[in-house]
C-alpha cells in the first residue's frame, strides 16, 4: 500500500489551511490599501459598474457601449490599478491572489498529475505520523559511516567494520525487495551504540521516500499503546485507534529496543501476535534490540525467536561504541 488515508486526509487539509490563510491575508491586503488609496477603491468600483455594463449588454442585447469599448475601458482601469499600487510603494502585483505553489495553485494537482508540493506534504506527513521525523531530518544511508568500524579480526569472527558492510548490503538489499513478499524482514542486535537505530531510521527514510508507510516505536510504548486499546484509556492523548491500525497496517513497524518492555505474560504473549500476525500478512519489520538471540529466546520463547530465524535477515552489531567515539572525537 502507499500513504494511508490518514495520511492523505491530515495532507489535504494542510492544503486547505494554506488556501484559508492565503485568502485571509488577501482580503487583509485590500482591505488596508482601500483605507490607505481611497483612490484605488473608485478604480475598483468603477471596473465593477464597467463589468455589470458588459453584463447587461449581453443579457438585454442592448447598452451605451460596445463590447470593445468596454475591454479598452477595463484594460484601462487595470492598469490604473496597478499604476496606483506603484506609486504608492506597493508591488504591482500586491492584490493578486495568493499562492504557496504558483504551479497548481495550491490545489496539488497539475491537470491529473499531482504536484511535487503534495509530495512533500506527504512524505513530511508520513515523517510525523511515523513518529521519526526527530531522526530522519538528519539521518540518511549514505550518511552510514564504516570507518567507525575497526577492520580487526577477533577471535576467528570476522572484522566489524566487514561485519558491518555486510548488514548495510542485507539493508540495501531490503530496500530495493521491499515489494517483494518473499523478502525477509530484519532483527538488528547487539549492545548499545553499534548504529541499530541510525541505520533502522536510515531504511525508514528510503521506505517512507518511496511512498509506504512506516510506524516507529520502541518496544515499551507498543505495549502501552495495546493496553490503552484494550482497557480504552480515554485519557491516551493520541489518537489510539490510528495507532493500532499502524501496528498492524503499517508497511513497515520498526519496534525499538526490544526487551527493554516490563516483561510480563501480556505483554511476551502481545509482542509475539504482533510479529505473527504481520508475518502472516505479508508485513515487514525491523526490530531493534540490545539482546542475543539466546537471551530473547529464554524471555520470549522458541515460538517468537523462530520466527526470528526463519523470516528475518539476523543481523547482528559489534565493535566499539560509536557514541563514545564520537565524544571522544
Amino acid at each position: 500500500m502507499g500513504y494511508s488515508k490518514d495520511i492523505y486526509r491530515l495532507a489535504y487539509e494542510q492544503l486547505e489551511q494554506k488556501r484559508e490563510r492565503n485568502k485571509q491575508e488577501l482580503e487583509r491586503r485590500k482591505q488596508e490599501i482601500e483605507q490607505k488609496i481611497p483612490e484605488y477603491r473608485t478604480a475598483r468600483l468603477q471596473l465593477f459598474s464597467l463589468i455589470e455594463e458588459g453584463v447587461r449588454m449581453v443579457s438585454e442585447k442592448r447598452g451605451h457601449l460596445t463590447g470593445t469599448e468596454i475591454k479598452e475601458m477595463a484594460n484601462s482601469l487595470e492598469c490604473k490599478k496597478r499604476d496606483l499600487l506603484v506609486q504608492n510603494g506597493y508591488p504591482a502585483n500586491y492584490l493578486d491572489d495568493i499562492y504557496d505553489c504558483s504551479v497548481c495553485r495550491d490545489t496539488g494537482f497539475v491537470m491529473d498529475r499531482m504536484c511535487t508540493c503534495l509530495d512533500k506534504i506527504l512524505r513530511d506527513t508520513a515523517y510525523n505520523q511515523s513518529s521519526i521525523k526527530y531522526i530522519l531530518d538528519v539521518q540518511d544511508i549514505s550518511d552510514f559511516r564504516l570507518d567507525y568500524y575497526d577492520s580487526y579480526e577477533k577471535n576467528g569472527y570476522p572484522s566489524s567494520r566487514s561485519n558491518m558492510e555486510r548488514i548495510l548490503a542485507v539493508s540495501k538489499q531490503f530496500i530495493e525487495c521491499f515489494d517483494q513478499p518473499a523478502e525477509k524482514s530484519l532483527l538488528f542486535s547487539g549492545s548499545t551504540g553499534l548504529g541499530k537505530t541510525f541505520l533502522s531510521s536510515c531504511v525508514a527514510r528510503e521506505i517512507l521516500g518511496r511512498e509506504h508507510s512506516v510506524f516507529y516505536q520502541t518496544a515499551a510504548k507498543i505495549i502501552d499503546i495495546i493496553e490503552d486499546y484494550k482497557f480504552y484509556r480515554k485519557e491516551a492523548k493520541y489518537d489510539i485507534e490510528n495507532a493500532m491500525e499502524n501496528i498492524y497496517q503499517s508497511d513497515l513497524l520498526i519496534i525499538d529496543d526490544l526487551g527493554t518492555e516490563a516483561r510480563t505474560t501480556y505483554s511476551i504473549s502481545a509482542i509475539f501476535e504482533i510479529v505473527n500476525t504481520r508475518l502472516l500478512n505479508h508485513k515487514k519489520m525491523i526490530i531493534n534490540s540490545n539482546l542475543g538471540l539466546r537471551d530473547m529466546e529464554q524471555i520470549y520463547t522458541t515460538r517468537l525467536t523462530s520466527r526470528f530465524i526463519g523470516s528475518f535477515h539476523l543481523c547482528e552489531f559489534y565493535g566499539e561504541d560509536i557514541r563514545l567515539l564520537k565524544a571522544l572525537k
